[in-house]
């Protein structure tokens, strides 16, 4: 390895060790300017660049060097044993040699070569491969001849002229529907539903046209297109967009696309088609004889314009329109075509395919026939590339995403043992030991996960979790990996209403949120659904969701680079919010309502030092003006109204913003149980005081839906493992056998 090479290695172990506000401060030390930095792997390639560079290569190039073995002549073959006494043991040895004088090199081997390439892998593997998961697209976009949305491809699209290519290919030429996902690699619920995305496109493939954009990546076109938050999904026909939501809402993002490719299915869709110059002349023979000198002009100027052309002749025409066939020639759509309809065509003309002795195709065996048996060999070169490349779609499907961990509602016994609703660390944590007792678990929570999965910073308090995985996402990342291995069902619904709490039976009654309202029997639940995030309820506020008003600074701030925002709040998540928020930020303004943060002393610290942020004590929210923006036709903020009171004088103002996040802590998810279940005046659940157990027998609470005092993730992790524990107690005291 050269020496830049271990240094570079080095660095970037360093680097993993430290946080970014710890990295941060290091660059401040040595006047590095690291304002462009967006996410922390960006903060280690700069160290790596430039403080580790200096920090580690004196060392590798002053490091002594190897002397020289003395040259000695040895025998071309190898020396024989001496049965000189008096000879040194290095003369009594056998010693092998290449015939070459001075070598001291062993005799390569082939155990040699291979712990050579373990030991190159394993460090690139930790030290220079790119961590973090890719949930962007299947393929980069190729230019507007591409044809990767007729595979069920999703196609990213890097800069503001491919999104605008793309379209104008789509309304020019297939008349498809695009669906454009705007996401961000810190954005936990962009994570989630990135997989079924992905599915939705192979399902839909020659039907709608998917593409992603990364804010970060390609921010000139989510402002464009006017996103304040992720992620947000746009739907567009015909250059014009026709609708557009924000959250990772599967449902509605299925039945958006499949709506809007009914509706283009209806006034036309010509997907790898074209209008060859004889369906010209035979239609306008029909109905305009004088434009059939101008046939072969037309056909060549819409060669690439089909759906143009076929609309534009329906409107002319009273909706009559010449015959579109399949694209020929050696065109990107041409060989699309070819191979949807031909898989795998070779120049015998047999498509590939084995054919027997006596002319048959066989359409399932892929090969040449072995003369002296005639059996075909398989070979799987001579599959069909379209084959393979389907085939190789489907297993990265099955592996990618946190959706592989969870199942379809088929898994659900007629009877379970435990349920467990929730799927942050007390759901997970209690997940762990139900499975390790044998009860066999079942988690009912959305994929796209809670408060914790959305955090992007650091969570630095975690123990035993540094590094790449110390973030919420990580955490929960390896929380389910280990409940999987356990083999926990895990499915991605939520509990909308209790039907039966405790029945003569002794047993439970759940209600699911899917289309046929499943029912979940079950012998004992625990209950570990977390708190969502809690609203000002201030006049503008609900209006402005998805204007400028945001719960989560780490899934929307970078919509807002270099303009100025406001975080409403004095905790943790007010701090996290306003040190996220200022890495990208023109300006960021703290409103708290009263004049000392209740926020940990190391959060406040950091706030207080940071130049872009300025704190407005004792204030609060009285409003939320907006504006019509004339271009988008949006309402988007313009403004928060305040009101602060110093000594009984109370004054009013305006601060001048674009993105509002509001931080002022959460409310438990306990609606679905009230009349069920003893809860305080703010809806947390009662428990034993010696235990999880709630008021009903059977049924118990874990992590923040019963804590208001810690609300912390390794609080409600423990509290997961005494609900388990709880649980499994009540069912073997119940007669339920393991």
């Amino acid at each position: 390895m050269s020496a830049a090479a271990a240094a570079a290695a080095l660095a970037r172990q360093d680097a993993n060790k430290l946080s970014v506000s710890e990295l941060k401060k290091k660059f401040q030390e040595k006047n590095i300017d690291c304002s462009k930095c967006i996410e922390k792997s960006d903060l280690i390639a700069l160290y790596v660049r430039t403080i580790g560079k200096e920090k580690h290569m004196p060392d590798i190039k002053n490091r002594p060097k190897r002397p020289k073995p003395t040259p000695t002549t040895r025998s071309p073959v190898y020396s024989s044993y001496s049965n000189n006494n008096n000879n040194n043991n290095s003369s009594s040895r056998r010693t092998y040699t290449s015939g070459t004088e001075g070598s001291s090199l062993p005799k390569p081997t082939w155990q040699n070569a291979v712990m050579l390439f373990i030991f190159i892998m394993y460090v690139y593997k930790n030290y220079f491969e790119e961590q973090g998961s890719d949930f962007g697209g299947d393929v980069e976009y190729d230019g507007k001849g591409s044809v990767a949305y007729a595979k069920g491809d999703v196609v990213e699209i890097t800069t503001h002229d491919q999104f605008r290519a793309a379209l104008q290919q789509h309304k020019d030429d297939t008349g498809l529907p695009v669906v454009v996902d705007f996401f961000s690699h810190s954005c936990g619920p962009c994570r989630m539903i990135a997989p079924f995305y992905k599915k939705l496109a192979k399902q839909m493939k020659g039907q709608a046209v998917f593409l992603k954009i990364d804010v970060n990546r390609n921010y000139e076109t989510s402002r464009a297109c006017f996103v304040n938050a992720m992620p947000t999904f746009q739907f567009y026909l015909n250059g014009k967009k026709r609708h557009e939501f924000s959250g990772a809402n599967q449902r509605g993002l299925q039945q958006a696309t499949e709506q809007l490719a009914v509706e283009a299915k209806e006034k036309g869709v010509y997907v790898d088609m074209e209008v060859t110059e004889q369906a010209l002349i035979d239609f306008y023979k029909e109905v305009d004889e004088s434009k059939l000198e101008s046939v072969k002009t037309i056909a060549a100027k819409y060669q690439s314009k089909t759906a143009k052309l076929m609309r534009m002749l329906k409107k002319k025409y009273d909706n009559k329109a010449p015959e579109a066939i399949p694209r020929t020639g050696d065109t990107p759509h041409a060989r699309v075509n070819k191979e949807h309809q031909n898989p795998g065509a070779d120049d015998a003309g047999n498509g590939g395919r084995s054919t027997t002795t006596d002319g048959n195709d066989d359409n399932n065996v892929y090969g040449e026939i072995d003369p002296s048996t005639g059996q075909v060999i398989f070979d799987i070169t001579a599959l069909p590339a379209m084959m393979l490349e389907d085939e190789l779609a489907r297993r990265r499907e099955e592996r990618e995403g946190d959706d592989m961990y969870f199942q379809d509602i088929s898994v659900i016994k007629p009877m379970e043992k435990i349920v467990i609703i929730g799927g942050g660390p007390a759901g997970l944590s209690a997940a762990v030991y139900a499975a390790r007792a044998g009860l066999e678990p079942l988690v009912i929570a959305p994929s796209f996960g809670g408060q914790l999965l959305g955090k992007g910073v650091d969570v630095e308090n975690y123990p035993g979790v540094v590094g790449y995985d110390a973030t919420g996402r990580g955490i929960i990342t390896i929380m389910r990996r280990q409940a999987n291995f356990f083999k926990t069902r895990m499915v991605p619904e939520s509990i909308i209403k209790v039907k039966s709490m405790k029945d003569a039976a002794g047993e439970f009654e759940l209600v699911l949120n899917d289309t046929k309202s499943t029912i979940v029997k079950a012998k004992s639940i625990i209950i570990a659904t977390g708190a969502s995030s809690r609203w000002l309820g201030v006049p503008g506020e609900y209006d402005l969701r998805g204007g400028g008003v945001s719960s989560c600074a780490t899934c929307d701030g970078f919509l807002f680079r270099d303009r100025p925002v406001v975080v409403i709040g004095g905790g943790d998540t007010a701090m996290e919010d306003a040190l996220v928020l200022a890495r990208t930020s023109s300006k960021v303004t703290i409103i708290h309502r009263r004049d000392t943060f209740r926020a940990s002393k190391i959060l406040a610290k950091r706030v207080f030092a940071h130049d872009k942020i300025e704190i407005k004590w004792n204030t609060v929210v009285k409003s939320f003006d907006s504006k019509v923006h004339k271009e988008s036709g949006k309402t988007v903020l313009t403004n928060v109204r305040v009101e602060t009171v110093v000594d009984d004088l109370k004054t009013e103002e305006s601060i001048s913003c674009e993105g509002a996040f509001v931080a002022i802590g959460h409310d438990p998810n306990t609606k679905f149980l009230e009349g069920h279940l003893k809860m305080n005046e703010a809806g947390y659940l009662i428990t034993d005081h010696e235990s999880t157990q709630t008021s009903v027998d059977g049924v118990f609470a874990a992590g923040d839906v019963a804590d208001h005092i810690y609300r912390q993730a390794v609080t409600s992790a423990g509290s997961g493992a005494m609900s388990a524990l709880d649980a499994e107690r009540y069912l073997s005291m119940n007669g339920v056998v393991a």
